[in-house]
């Protein structure tokens, strides 16, 4: 099953219950794909299982989890497939143009309501891209 994740702010506006909140942390931690760690057992969450056009996506539904201190947001993303559809050839230590045209985790990230089309769009592959 070939998965794609696209976790748009419009997510919100076709699901309320999609917003995700993000829990603050008094400390920094070296982060970790381990859900059951502590910063990431109690951490709030949203299941991704429609697009931004609020349609079903085929196959097992993504958790998506944050944490945040003073210096860093912490976004754990958990994907579940069957086949990744990867790049070949991957070189995490430079940019790769046009990622998001195979399997990644992404987010939007936007802190002005007044001009939401202002916005980071953060990307990253099962191959450290």
């Amino acid at each position: 099953m070939h998965t794609l994740l696209t976790f748009l702010l419009f997510l919100a506006a076709a699901d309320p219950a999609a917003v995700l909140e993000s829990s603050y942390v008094g400390r920094d931690y070296e982060p970790t794909a381990d859900s059951k760690s502590e910063l990431w057992s109690a951490a709030p969450h949203v299941i991704a299982d429609r697009n931004y056009l609020g349609k079903p996506i085929p196959g097992a539904p993504t958790e998506i989890r944050s944490r945040w201190s003073g210096m860093y947001l912490y976004l754990l993303f958990i994907c579940p497939y069957d086949e990744l559809n990867l790049k070949p050839d991957p070189t995490p230590a430079a940019e790769t143009p046009e990622l998001w045209k195979w399997d990644v985790a992404e987010a939007f990230i936007g802190s002005d309501f007044e001009h939401i089309a202002r916005y980071k769009e953060l990307q990253v592959s099962p191959q450290r891209e």
